[in-house]
């Protein structure tokens, strides 16, 4: 009887000892599993190993970095755990589901090459916690060759935060804007090419062509030949002439000369300049001078407001 009790209890022993929910009796934690195929869920923690107690790592959350889906976070690992846990992966639950994972990283630029004990991580985590208060945890995760998963430690659970809205955006009114701008970028290209034309047209109206110019200044030339500038002069020096002679015989005379006047022998007095014999002509050398006066200056002010070309 002492005998079968004895190979009962030591049948239990090694069960335990080989069992993968078995408690190590060396350094006290446990393996607990196989974990459920969706990895929605997680089961861990005993009555020896509380659930939300530290066992071997820590996750400090950055709530200055919450936004409204992920949170940046920092995971520490105690020093060799990896190692004699064989650790494959970090899941990261939410509110006690799954959300994100970091696998083991084994560092070889270290000195000497080992695992990693810190990771940075930036936490991602589904729609349904937008807005919502969130408090996280990290399992540490060992995978057999079987495929099985099994918790093998695992953080306290952080502070709760609380994730900010998600944005109000009202699709329908950007889709309206977007075909507003589409207008008005076609609009714009519309009124660019408007524009060349429209200075092209300018260009065209307000520039002077060189042949423009060539027939504008033959045809004031034209216009300069036609003005009684040249009848004018002969009148003047016609006048001139007949005042010429008109002194030649006052000079001649034997008469004495008296300001304004001619004394005849001191019986008759005659005008000194006497012009009735050419009157009409004086007459027509008024008109004259007072038509020469105006052409030219209609001549002046054409060829000022003229436009000349620009160089």
């Amino acid at each position: 009887m002492k005998r079968y009790v004895a190979a009962t209890v030591l049948g239990i022993v090694l069960i335990m000892a080989l069992s993968p929910f078995a408690v190590f009796a060396d350094d006290g934690f446990g393996i607990y599993g196989p974990q459920p195929l969706d990895e929605k869920y997680y089961y861990w923690g005993s009555d020896l190993e509380p659930p939300y107690v530290r066992n071997g790592l820590t996750l400090t959350l950055d709530p200055t970095s919450t936004s409204y889906q992920s949170i940046k976070a920092v995971l520490t690992v105690d020093h060799q755990l990896i190692d004699e846990r064989d650790i494959q992966y970090f899941a990261i639950l939410a509110n006690g589901v799954y959300v994100d994972y970091v696998e083991a990283y084994f560092d070889n630029s270290l000195d000497p090459p080992r695992y990693r004990e810190y990771y940075s991580l930036d936490i991602d985590i589904s729609n349904q916690y937008i807005g919502s208060d969130v408090y996280m945890q990290a399992l540490a995760v060992h995978v057999n060759p079987d495929g099985s998963h099994y918790v093998v430690g695992w953080s306290e659970q952080t502070e709760t935060i609380r994730f900010k809205p998600l944005p109000v955006i009202d699709r329908d009114a950007i889709q309206v804007l977007n075909a507003i701008l589409a207008k008005l970028e076609q609009l714009r290209a519309d009124l660019s090419s408007k524009l060349d034309q429209l200075n092209a047209s300018i260009r065209e109206i307000y520039e002077i062509k060189p042949t423009t110019q060539a027939r504008f200044d033959a045809a004031l030339a034209n216009l300069q030949t036609k003005l009684p500038t040249e009848q004018i002069k002969d009148q003047v020096n016609q006048a001139a002439d007949l005042m010429d002679e008109s002194a030649d015989r006052v000079r001649n005379a034997q008469q004495r000369i008296t300001f304004g006047e001619i004394n005849w022998m001191g019986v008759v007095t005659t005008p000194l300049l006497d012009f009735t014999e050419f009157a009409d002509v004086l007459d027509k050398l008024r008109s004259l001078m007072a038509l020469l006066i105006w052409c030219e200056f209609f001549f002046f002010v054409i060829s000022i407001l003229t436009p000349k070309l620009t160089a």
